[in-house]
């Protein structure tokens, strides 16, 4: 993605270290999806689909698409701002991220390449007395519930493997504007067929977690796949009137 080199944060070596705060999202502007959590479904569902990816190992992960083509952000303006309802929490946790610390325990990391962090100028991530700033502080608050969340959502894959419910499946859109067509391929999709079929503890279970409703929401959110053939139609208009004239 678009974190590059993730350091753990500590009191005595980052005592000095400050953060410039993020007024746009251009890190972010070659990412063509990011891992998503279920409690995001809902908000997702009005603008971008929201696939699973299915490892080798059989795990799977929900992912947002933003774009029909590799290394987009079809999200993304070209001055960097966002052009959408809503951001997901994958790109808001950034240039922080919680990453095990080799105990089985979760520590705050940055991204030690993002050129906001430095020493001169900016907000310090720390105070003289070596607590967290306010600002970081409410940084770990938020990436500790992202965490949970995403444990949330795990299980809710989990299930859904257990239960043998995604199915692989491929898409095309056509751009109405050249009849371009794109094709979608090696995401994965939950069987409406098998879900419709399931009874006994394993609905049981979904109802009890909430399960039901984020699969509606991932329902909904596969229409957003010609939205998606529209942003870029527009976003091709304007590459066009942007190039320079030819020359003959």
């Amino acid at each position: 993605m678009f974190y590059q080199k993730l350091v753990f944060i500590n009191r005595e070596e980052h005592a000095n270290l400050k953060l410039d705060p993020i007024t746009d999202y251009l890190f972010a502007a070659t990412a063509d999806s990011v891992p998503v959590a279920g409690v995001e479904f809902s908000e997702l569902a009005r603008e971008m689909p929201v696939v699973f990816a299915v490892s080798p190992d059989g795990s799977a992960m929900p992912v947002a698409l933003m774009a029909l083509r590799d290394g987009e952000n079809l999200f993304v303006t070209e001055s960097g701002a966002w052009d959408g309802r809503y951001v997901p929490a994958f790109i808001r946790r950034y240039p922080f991220a919680l990453a095990d610390n080799g105990t089985g325990r979760y520590a705050l990391c940055y991204d030690e390449a993002h050129t906001g962090f430095g020493t001169e100028a900016g907000e310090p991530l720390f105070k003289a007395d070596g607590e967290l700033a306010e600002r970081l502080a409410g940084t770990l608050d938020f990436l500790e519930n992202v965490r949970v969340h995403f444990d949330e959502t795990h299980e809710f894959t989990k299930w859904l493997v257990e239960n043998q419910l995604l199915v692989p499946t491929d898409a095309k859109v056509t751009l109405r504007s050249n009849n371009q067509e794109f094709r979608l391929a090696g995401f994965h999709v939950v069987d409406s067929e098998k879900f419709g079929q399931l009874s006994g503890e394993a609905l049981e279970s979904a109802f009890r977690k909430g399960f039901i409703g984020w699969v509606f929401a991932h329902y909904q959110s596969l229409g957003n796949l010609d939205a998606l053939g529209t942003r870029l139609s527009m976003r091709m208009e304007q590459d066009v009137k942007k190039a320079p004239p030819a020359v003959h």
